[in-house]
């Protein structure tokens, strides 16, 4: 009969026809090796070196040696992160406004999914790295919020001699920002590109004199956001000295040029500037109290300089900056970290010249054990117009703050996989406006190094 079976003679039953063995070692031996190249590190587990002969009439060729693999040695090492996340205001909406034109409901779900690479060279003592990752966020029901992200790095650790080393890093993103820190309701995705460089060389004793300048710029999709688009340049120097293993501190002075490409003539007449000067002196202290405890510190000063705009020639005003931060680890299993800052930088949340910045935060973290980790934090913030000029900016462009809480949990299934769930709780308040934000998230994480 045709087929793969046969009839028997002077039986009525069929027998299956035999699967030649040299299919069969090839099955097996592919098996194997699958199994061998994707075991983790410390895997023992070796194919023979010998040939395999089959039984059939055609050997099957010797089946190559596989080492163990340590994912770490890879030259490129992938990881991926995919999360399910659930937001009941997609668009940050103040509360009791209605959705947007488009906007099917104000809460959704959706799927964020990254895929990350990253690679690193040593030629001598100069340290090449290059990492990239591309997400992609996809609604289930409000599509129109749909986006891809991306992240991309390139940096080189250079060393000269034994006096002399720095960095040099290249970044260009587009990334999704939170509610707390953009302008107003809508999602906004926020270009960037930014190229900076660092240098250290040890003079003398204790001491040493730093260099460091860098160029940036910022894109944002948002049309209120759009309004701080920015690009700026710095030049930073100062001296450094160590008092000990475990105490060092810097001062520093920095000279930022910032111009604001979108202003238009309506804000100028406002108060705001196309191009902002910042001159600022900082120093600052860390300081390793224990294998425990250790604390920074840094306090300095800010001198703003406004290029003339339809509302007032160009004037100057100085403000002070300040932080501190401590790093406190009490037992194996609990590290809490607390910090208060005021910034003076470009605005980031309100619409202004610059924005000051005060802030708050206290996390903690609580390994349960090897596996499990658990996880909350705290933060507030207040950020204040700053440097305006006219009689109408205060009232035009307001001020904003910000309360954020969250709690989670983390799970480390094997050494590559790792698993979290987190909930986060966010209250912006800007432009006489109230913005609740809740948000749920279960995310898995594959990293095999």
């Amino acid at each position: 009969m045709n087929g793969d079976h046969a009839t028997m003679r002077g039986h009525g039953k069929f027998a299956y026809r035999r699967l030649p063995a040299f299919a069969v070692v090839r099955v097996v031996g592919l098996a194997l090796a699958a199994i061998t190249i994707a075991r983790p590190v410390g895997a023992t587990t070796l194919l023979p070196d010998s040939a395999v002969t089959a039984t059939s009439p055609t050997n099957f060729p010797a089946l190559p040696s596989f080492p163990d693999l340590n994912w770490a040695d890879f030259p490129v090492k992938l990881s991926v992160q995919d999360s399910v996340v659930y937001n009941d205001n997609v668009f940050a909406l103040p509360q009791n406004a209605t959705t947007f034109a488009g906007l099917k409901s104000r809460g959704d779900l959706y799927n964020l999914t990254v895929l990350g690479a990253n690679s690193q060279y040593y030629l001598g003592q100069q340290k090449i790295s290059l990492s990239g990752s591309y997400g992609l966020t996809r609604y289930l029901t409000d599509t129109v919020a749909n986006s891809n992200q991306y992240n991309l790095n390139a940096g080189l650790g250079w060393a000269f001699t034994s006096r002399c080393s720095g960095t040099l890093a290249a970044t260009i993103s587009k990334l999704p920002s939170v509610a707390e820190q953009q302008i107003g309701a809508g999602v906004n995705n926020s270009k960037s590109q930014s190229f900076t460089e660092t240098a250290k060389c040890l003079v003398w004793g204790g001491f040493s004199v730093v260099a460091n300048s860098g160029r940036s710029s910022s894109q944002n999709s948002n049309a209120l956001n759009s309004l701080i688009d920015s690009n700026s340049k710095y030049i930073e120097t100062g001296v450094a000295y160590d008092w000990s293993a475990l105490d060092n501190s810097q001062l520093l002075y920095r000279h930022t040029d910032r111009i604001n490409p979108n202003q238009t003539s309506v804000l100028n007449a406002a108060g705001l500037a196309g191009e902002v000067i910042e001159d600022d002196f900082t120093l600052s202290y860390h300081r390793y109290f224990s294998q425990t405890i250790d604390a920074s510190a840094t306090a300095g000063l800010t001198q703003i300089h406004l290029l003339s705009t339809g509302a007032v020639g160009a004037s100057t005003t100085v403000a002070p900056h300040y932080a501190l931060s401590v790093n406190w680890r009490p037992s194996d299993k609990l590290a809490l970290q607390a910090s208060i800052a005021r910034t003076v930088g470009a605005p980031t949340t309100v619409l202004a010249n610059d924005q000051v910045s005060d802030s708050a935060s206290f996390s903690a973290y609580y390994y349960w054990s090897q596996k499990t980790t658990f996880n909350a934090n705290l933060s507030m913030g207040t950020a204040t117009q700053a440097f305006l000029q006219g009689t109408s900016a205060t009232t035009l462009f307001g001020n904003s703050k910000y309360m954020t809480a969250a709690v989670g949990v983390s799970y480390r299934m094997t050494p590559f996989i790792s698993g979290n769930l987190n909930y986060q709780y966010t209250d912006s308040r800007g432009l006489g406006l109230d913005t609740v934000v809740n948000r749920v998230t279960v995310s898995m994480n594959y990293a095999p190094y």
